[in-house]
Parts: structure tokens; sequence; C-alpha cells
């Protein structure tokens, strides 16, 4: 049992004890938080109980706080050492020193696993993100995106929920055939017929490395005449070579998906009309104008949406329910979108015909990602997809490397707009955060090779003497390592990796400190032996940080 689970039956034996005193009523339950204060002058945990406690106490917090500490029972929480009232009526506890040496002893048992929790309960969530058109590269949206759902269902599963990644493949519909028609015209213009790219249609030059690809490797080969050859098979054969290069882009950058979802394979089961079927059933759709709607404004929504169009074709929003549905046949218990900045005003509609086919309203969860603005020493960087002068993912990753992109796009909340400076990122210096954090890593291995030199093993914590680690420094280093656990939990929950980076960066910054105040290998053979314990375990949490995040851990730098 850990020490906030020590701290959180403690409190919940205090209550009782209230109940048993007749003060308050059997029936009355109290969800009080157990909370890590940013600042750590007010204890290394606190409590907000006794402002729950104090309307049916009639007390003011600060004396509710003093009976709580009165009847606080320390044998139940015997990683407690003094507990302090601050003068608003929070509870303020702090660690002893076995504490201290029972954090350090979990870290080396679960290594690899140490992070890991169960406070997902087995969900079963389903993780949508990137799935972008195969109609052309991956960009830097897409890219922070990836970084996003991937870091995010890495710690879902670290924290103990079922988490299963997906991409949604839109390989049907309108812009499936435009994006054939594009590459058809590119293709005939090898051959001397000089066709034009058709309104709203792909401008951008990898169509006309794909046009050339496909001639010197004779993908149509089977027609005598170029221009006899139809638009669906430009359409196959250049969708199917688009969404290869995207899993090839995505597998250099560390991302893999369970599951490739196909667009086409809803059609081909009859899914929206069944979707539609389901609806009607329910009595959320009507006809009017020749099209068929969806009442959506039965739930918020500030208009009603056509699901099957005058020409008795089915609409994307139709397609997208459809597919949403089937997610939830699959088992699914939630189910998290992660869009680009262009979908937000899709997340109301969507979320209304998932109420109207009967599913919680809490079981979709769509995040927008916002846009990136790339920087060059300051100066914006213009991109341009359609005038086919666009900023690749494969570009960016080229530039800066995977570790540099995936860190800095989770450096700040997936809602908020991202300002990526290219120079920045490739700053072999303190003021590139992943440089920083990754330094750590690397300096930690760089004390390990010196030890080996002097001839100064590194010991597990049984063969060392724990209490040598008596500094201050020492112990809000090992305070900071035992948050990780709910650190990953808190951003499992609440869908923000950027957590775990802030986190790393401050773990970061007291090892750099630490290890310019003090010598790690000096005289004192013992106490060297210590320090390099308490690095060891300073490492297996970087490592494991970093590992989620899809960022690597140098031992040189």
């Amino acid at each position: 049992m850990d020490i906030k689970e020590q701290l959180s039956q403690a409190l919940d034996k205090v209550v009782d004890d209230f109940k048993q005193e007749g003060l308050i009523s059997q029936e009355q339950k109290y969800k009080f938080n157990v909370d890590i204060p940013r600042n750590r002058q007010f204890g290394d945990f606190s409590t907000n109980l006794s402002f729950l406690m104090a309307k049916d106490l009639k007390k003011a917090p600060k004396e509710v706080a003093s009976i709580i500490m009165d009847k606080f029972n320390r044998e139940l929480a015997p990683a407690i050492g003094k507990i302090e009232i601050a003068p608003s009526g929070y509870l303020n506890f702090f660690a002893n020193q076995g504490f201290v040496h029972d954090v350090i002893k979990k870290i080396e048992t679960q290594d690899e696993a140490y992070g890991h929790t169960s406070a997902g309960n087995g969900l079963k969530v389903q993780i949508e993100f990137v799935s972008a058109n195969p109609t052309g590269p991956l960009n830097v949206v897409s890219a922070r995106a990836a970084s996003v759902g991937d870091a995010m269902g890495n710690f879902m599963k670290a924290a103990g929920y079922d988490a299963f990644k997906e991409f949604y493949v839109n390989d049907a519909g309108v812009q499936a055939r435009l994006f054939g028609e594009s590459f058809r015209v590119r293709y005939l213009q090898l051959f001397g017929f000089e066709n034009e790219i058709p309104e709203n249609g792909y401008h951008g030059e990898y169509l006309i490395e794909l046009a050339l690809l496909a001639k010197n490797n004779s993908y149509f080969a089977e027609y005598d005449d170029p221009q006899s050859i139809p638009v669906e098979s430009f359409s196959k054969v250049g969708l199917e070579w688009m969404l290869q290069k995207q899993k090839e882009d995505l597998s250099q950058f560390g991302v893999h998906f369970d599951c490739w979802f196909r667009e086409t394979s809803l059609h081909a089961d009859n899914k929206p009309l069944k979707v539609l079927e389901i609806l009607k059933q329910r009595g959320h759709v009507f006809e009017s104008e020749g099209a068929v709607w969806f009442r959506s404004t039965d739930f918020g929504d500030e208009k009603d949406r056509v699901l099957v169009k005058t020409d008795g074709n089915t609409t994307y929003f139709l397609n997208d329910i459809a597919y949403h549905h089937d997610k939830f046949e699959r088992g699914f218990q939630k189910v998290i979108d992660i869009w680009g900045p262009d979908h937000h005003g899709h997340i109301l509609r969507m979320k209304a015909a998932m109420k109207a086919l009967g599913h919680p309203e809490d079981s979709l969860e769509i995040l927008i990602v916002q846009q990136v603005n790339l920087l060059r020493k300051g100066e914006k960087v213009k991109m341009s997809k359609r005038a086919g002068q666009i900023e690749t993912m494969e570009d960016l990753v080229k530039e800066v490397g995977v570790d540099a992109a995936r860190f800095f796009f989770l450096l700040r909340g997936s809602d908020s707009h991202l300002d990526f400076d290219l120079e920045v990122a490739k700053y072999q210096t303190n003021d590139n955060p992943v440089f920083y954090v990754q330094y750590a890593h690397a300096r930690v291995c760089s004390v390990f090779a010196k030890a080996a030199e002097k001839g100064v093993p590194i010991l597990s914590t049984s063969q060392v003497d724990l209490n040598r680690l008596a500094l201050v420094e020492e112990a809000e280093i090992v305070k900071i390592l035992a948050n990780y656990p709910d650190v990953v939990a808190d951003a499992a929950r609440a869908y923000e990796p950027h957590r775990v980076v802030r986190y790393l960066m401050d773990l970061a910054t007291r090892l750099h400190q630490y290890y310019n105040q003090f010598q790690i290998i000096g005289d004192d053979v013992e106490l060297s032996k210590s320090r390099l314990v308490l690095l060891k375990i300073v490492q297996i949490v970087l490592q494991n940080g970093l590992n989620s995040l899809g960022v690597s851990q140098p031992e040189r730098m």
C-alpha cells in the first residue's frame, strides 16, 4: 500500500469515528482529496477533508482539522511523520525517512513497471487519432496528433485501461474520387495530354512523383490507351500507395496502431443504412426537400443535419455515425477521438448522434489538436497543402529528429496553439527542453561510467545504507519520484500527456541541481554507493517516462 492509500485509509477511519460518535450521519460520504501540493513547504500531501466536514460539524475548517489530527491513527499511515494545520484549514502531511526508503525499494523492484497502476480498472477504451485522408502526405498537425494520441494510449495502458489505438482510413467518398481524378491528370500529362486538375482537386508535387512511379513501374500495364484508365483505378492505386506511405512515416515516428479501419468496410457491410434505420425507429429522422435529415436540434445542435442527399448518396456525417456506432458495437466502453482544428464544428452533432442511438452521453470524448505554427529563428514558415508548399511530417523528422518532434508537440496541452521553432529543437543546449531531459539521463550514465572506472559498484538497495541519503535535496528527489504513478494516472484520466512532460522536466531540474551541488563519487565510498542507488532509481523513472512519450534515452550527448 503506497502512502496516499495509507492516508486515505487513515482518513476514512477518522470519518468512521465521527459516525460512531454520532457527530455525522451514518449515510454521509465525503469525496475528499489527498493531493500533492505544488509548493513542498505545505507538506508532501494535503487533504481538504476538514472543509467537507465543516458544514456538518458546524465548525470552522481549521477547528475541524484540529479534531481530525487528534483522531488520526498514525499506525494506519506509518510513512507519515509530521502533520500541520494550514491557516486556511487544510491538513498537511510530511513523509518520514522510512517513506523515502520504501519508495527507493519500490522503484528498484518494479523497474520498468514502475508507474503502472490499476486506476483505469480495465475500462475498454478506443483512441482514434491522426486518421488523415490518404490523399496526401501527413502534415505537422497530423504529427502533433500522432504524438498526443500515441502518448495518451501509452499512459492509459500504464494506468490500467484496456486501451486500443485506431486509425480510420477515409478510402471512400468525394475526396477519394477527387484524388483519383487529380492523379489521373498528372499521369496523363506524362503522355502529353493537357488535362486540368479538377476544381477542389489536389495540386501537390507528390502526385507528379506518384504519376512517374506509376508510369515507370507499369502500374496500369493492362491498358493500351492511358486515357481509357478509369478514375476508380487511379483512386484505388493512389490511395493504397499514399496509405502505405503514411504507415511508413508513422512507423518511423514510433507510432503503431492496433487497427487500420477502412471506411470502405462500412459500406461493404451496409452499416450506414443500418444505422439510419435505427435512427428512424427511434424517431430521430425526417424527410424534407428530397433528402433525409437527422433531428440534431433535439440534442442542442444549431440546425438539423442531412444524412442522405437528394441523389440518394449517404453523407460523410452518416458514414461517420455508422463508424462510431460500430466502435461501441465492438465492445468499447469509452471512445476518444483526436481531431484537427477544422473539425471543431463536428463535435456537437456527433455527440448528438451517439446519444440518439442510445449510447451514454459521456461515452464519447472528442479532443481537438490545435494548429502548429512552424518557426525558423522566430520567423513563421509558410505551409499550403493545396499549393504544394507543404511541410510534411517526413520533412520535420528529417530536420529535427523524432525525439525533438514528439517532445515539442507534447510540451503544451493539445487544445492550445503551438509555436514550434525548428532551430530551438536542434539546439544542443539547455534551451532545448528535450535535450535538457535527455541530458539528465545521459548524465546519470556518465556517472555510472565514472564509477566503473574508479571501481565503485552500483549495488542494490539491500546492499547499501539508505540512511546515508540524509540530505533534504535527496529526500526531495525521492518524493518527486514517488509522484510518478499519480502523474501518469492523472495524465491518463485528463487526456493530457503534457503533464508527464512537465514532470520529467522538473525531475531533470532536480537531478541537474543535485549533481552540480554535491559530489556523487567521493572519498566516502559507502556514501558514494548510496548515492549511486539514488541515481539508478532516477534513471528508471526517466527511462519509463521518456519511453511512454516515444522519446529515446541516449547514454551520451
